[in-house]
């Protein structure tokens, strides 16, 4: 979405239009990815552990940053587990209520996690902790993604904040192919990713 303003619009109009357009959008992908049966997303997931796991920068990384799905988002543990097996080293967020932020914390298998402010499966805080810049490529959950690596999520920008900081990462979004949209609308602040993996398709975008 172009940054030009049509005449006699403001940029705090033309944020608000971006924030009504992105909640209805929401709205209608979340509905849309509740269709899927939870056999489906589990079939569809697995197709994007293949393709990821098959991408190089995912073959040369020794640090992933991964997620803790909700119900309807696409489960990383497959890729998880192949990251562990190869013996990368495997981080997930949790959510700095304080500063809006997230910290990282290293993922060894068998620990315990526990549940965080947004019902998200969380590593506990005396987990190590992991500086953003060692992650070599960062797993992102989303709504919906566009071909330019522009991102939906739940509006709480905890990414867009956090991405810039893993300096030296490749984003690889993991989508259902159902939920890629023509165009995403963004802003200045929002942080896109270098890449969609959904089941059908690896997508190098359009940054």
């Amino acid at each position: 979405m172009s940054d030009s303003l049509p005449d006699g619009v403001s940029p705090e109009q033309l944020e608000a239009f971006r924030a009504a357009a992105k909640e209805e959008l929401r709205k209608r992908v979340a509905a849309l990815r509740r269709t899927l049966v939870a056999d489906t997303r589990a079939l569809y997931a697995a197709r994007m552990v293949e393709l990821l796991a098959a991408h190089p920068a995912f073959t040369a990384a020794r640090t992933v940053l991964a997620y803790s799905a909700l119900r309807f988002e696409i489960d990383p543990r497959g890729a998880v587990e192949r990251a562990w097996a190869q013996g990368k080293t495997v981080a997930l967020p949790r959510t700095l209520q304080e500063t809006r932020a997230l910290a990282l914390h290293v993922y060894r298998e068998g620990d315990v996690l526990e549940e965080g402010g947004f019902v998200i499966q969380e590593p506990l805080p005396t987990s190590p902790v992991l500086d953003p810049a060692e992650v070599d490529v960062v797993l992102v959950p989303g709504l919906a993604f566009d071909q330019r690596g522009h991102r939906l999520g739940f509006g709480q920008g905890f990414y867009d904040r956090l991405l810039p900081r893993c300096t030296n990462a490749v984003r690889i979004g993991l989508c259902f192919d159902l939920s890629m949209l023509v165009e995403v609308p963004n802003a200045a602040h929002d942080a896109p990713v270098d890449f969609v993996i959904s089941e059908k398709r690896t997508i190098a975008c359009m940054r």
